[in-house]
This record gives C-alpha cells, sequence and structure tokens, in this order.
C-alpha cells in the first residue's frame, strides 16, 4: 500500500475507533469541523502535488480528503456547530462529557494526527497551529518559531505514521486540570539520525495537551 493511502487509512481507522464518535453532541460537532478542516488540508496538499506534476500522488491525497470528511467539497464552508443541543436525555449535560474528557480524548488524538501530517508534509504552519502558547520539551522551553527552519534543514525521510510510531501502543488518559496525556512508542525501524535531531526522541514518548477554548494543543513533549 502506498504511503498516502496507508496515511488516510490509518487517520480513519483512529477517528471511527474512538468512543462516542457517532454521538451527535456540541462537541461532536465540533470535532466534525476539525475533521473537515484536516480533509480541506489533505485536498489542498492534493492539487499542490497536481500543480506540480506529480497527478498520481495529487488524486490520491484528494481521495484521501473525502475518505476522512464524507461529502467533503472543495471550496465549500465546514458544517456549522449547532448554537443549542438538543435537550436531554438524548445527549450527556455538559458536565458529564468534561467528567469523561472523552472530547478531550478525542481532540487530542486528532491534534496529534495533525501533527504528524505536519511533519510529514513539511509543514511548519500545521504543527503550529497544534501547539499551545507555550511549549516544554525534555523540561526547556521550545521556540515555536523554528520549525520552519528545522523541516527545511531535516525533511520527514518517511512517508506515514506508522514508519515513526507502533501505532497500536498509542494510549490515552485523562492529566490534571483538563489536560490529556497521550503515550506512544517509537518504531524501532525508525530513520537513526531522529534520535539525534529531536530531543525527545526515545523509545517512549509522551505529549501532554492542554485545553485552550474549545480545542486541545500541545504543551509538553517528552520521551524516555
Amino acid at each position: 500500500m502506498n504511503q498516502p493511502i496507508r496515511l488516510f487509512a490509518i487517520l480513519s481507522l483512529v477517528l471511527v475507533s474512538l468512543p462516542g464518535y457517532a454521538a451527535d453532541t456540541v462537541i461532536d460537532q465540533l470535532y466534525g469541523v476539525r475533521k473537515y478542516e484536516l480533509a480541506d488540508a489533505y485536498y489542498s496538499a492534493g492539487q499542490r502535488f497536481v500543480d506540480l506534476g506529480q497527478t498520481d500522488r495529487g488524486a490520491e491525497f484528494k481521495a484521501a480528503a473525502r475518505h476522512i470528511f464524507q461529502g467533503y467539497v472543495p471550496g465549500q464552508p465546514p458544517p456549522a456547530v449547532t448554537a443549542t443541543p438538543p435537550p436531554p436525555p438524548q445527549i450527556p449535560s455538559t458536565q458529564a462529557v468534561f467528567e469523561n474528557n472523552l472530547q478531550g480524548e478525542k481532540i487530542a488524538h486528532f491534534q496529534f494526527q495533525k501533527m504528524l501530517r505536519g511533519y510529514l508534509t513539511e509543514s511548519a504552519d500545521t504543527i503550529r497551529s497544534v501547539l499551545a502558547d507555550q511549549v516544554t520539551v525534555q523540561g526547556a522551553p521550545a521556540d515555536p518559531s523554528a520549525l520552519a527552519g528545522f523541516l527545511e534543514a531535516h525533511p520527514a525521510e518517511v512517508g506515514s505514521p506508522d514508519e515513526l510510531f507502533l501505532l497500536d501502543t498509542l494510549d490515552l488518559k485523562d492529566g490534571p486540570d483538563q489536560s490529556v496525556l497521550l503515550s506512544i512508542k517509537a518504531n524501532p525501524d525508525a530513520p537513526a539520525d531522529l534520535a539525534e535531531l529531536v530531543p525527545f526522541w526515545k523509545g517512549t514518548q509522551s505529549y501532554t495537551f492542554v485545553r485552550v477554548g474549545d480545542t486541545w494543543k500541545l504543551s509538553k513533549v517528552e520521551g524516555n
């Protein structure tokens, strides 16, 4: 299976396997908007490949966009979020959703995949969009503005997330103050120079996402 197909297949499997995915709550509607944004980014990447003369690869990315968001149409506005949710008992109360932190796990998982896509497509803007205002890496403050230079100097040597991580080891759990902790193991066959270039590239990695408005953003990365 080629790299773009593998990438969106993995993303799709992740999305449909998340608990509560099919529920039509306000949080799920917000999540749907973010799925649309991801599909839109895939379609734009596909058009870029077409413009560069890579027609087949462009078609694959466009197909991925339509797979990620059913009914996606280029240029069409994303789905609107209903201001007032349906009355109980059809949906859980806002407090119940917060207690379970299901929306945090969903969005943190999505943001992690979006960050990977940013790395694999060498898009500093995509990676920056998932970062909190303050980020620490191995206990030290990180400079988001240095991303573009890093990606330019060290482009990705792989084409899909499963070449970087053992995806079946990914685990999500609640953290303090409405944070979500995502842990995952690195693929032993990932490029060896990652350990030299990236300070947190260890056998097991932990990504902390904190609530920022109606989303969750990456605030800390550690490896051990």
